[in-house]
């Protein structure tokens, strides 16, 4: 299913997305929003849910730290919610485009409750490979993950809109 998401988007979407076979493989979750619906949800995207076990959930947390990833609150007022929800959005630090938890689309309110996103790419630009789907649509991607350090759960995102 994920081979079949990575058909219809540039091959930029993925990067820097640390997303390997064994965590797709052996994920709690996949939500997959195909490009055919983004008329209905205004994204597309990936979300796998993966629950590392103690060792390597600290060593994504060390690998976090040492990178200059932006790091937010799921609930932080400064997020950029993708679909983006009309509102302004006054903020004195960086915002960029995170997943909106709540979506009915993505499935994640029911898998995550608490915890912070970290964004490893985000780009403005076309990013699906049928023009077609992209008439009125603003757009780019972003790639990162949730953390959820009380279980060890990542959830592996990318959305395209």
């Amino acid at each position: 299913m994920i081979d079949r998401f990575k058909e219809t988007t540039f091959s930029e979407v993925f990067d820097l997305l640390p997303l390997s076979n064994t965590i797709i493989r052996n994920s709690l979750s996949q939500n997959i929003i195909f490009p055919e619906s983004i008329y209905a949800s205004n994204y597309c995207g990936v979300f796998i849910q993966y629950e590392h076990n103690v060792n390597d959930f600290s060593k994504i947390l060390k690998k976090i730290r040492t990178e200059n990833f932006f790091e937010s609150k799921i609930k932080d007022t400064c997020n950029v919610y993708i679909p983006i929800v009309k509102k302004e959005i006054h903020c004195s630090k960086q915002s960029f485009p995170v997943p909106n938890i709540t979506d009915d689309f993505n499935e994640l309110k029911d898998k995550i409750s608490d915890g912070k996103y970290v964004v490893f790419n985000h780009k403005k630009g076309e990013f699906l490979k049928d023009k077609t789907l992209l008439e009125g649509n603003f757009h780019g991607f972003s790639n990162g993950i949730i953390l959820e350090e009380s279980s060890n759960k990542v959830i592996y995102w990318t959305i395209v809109w």
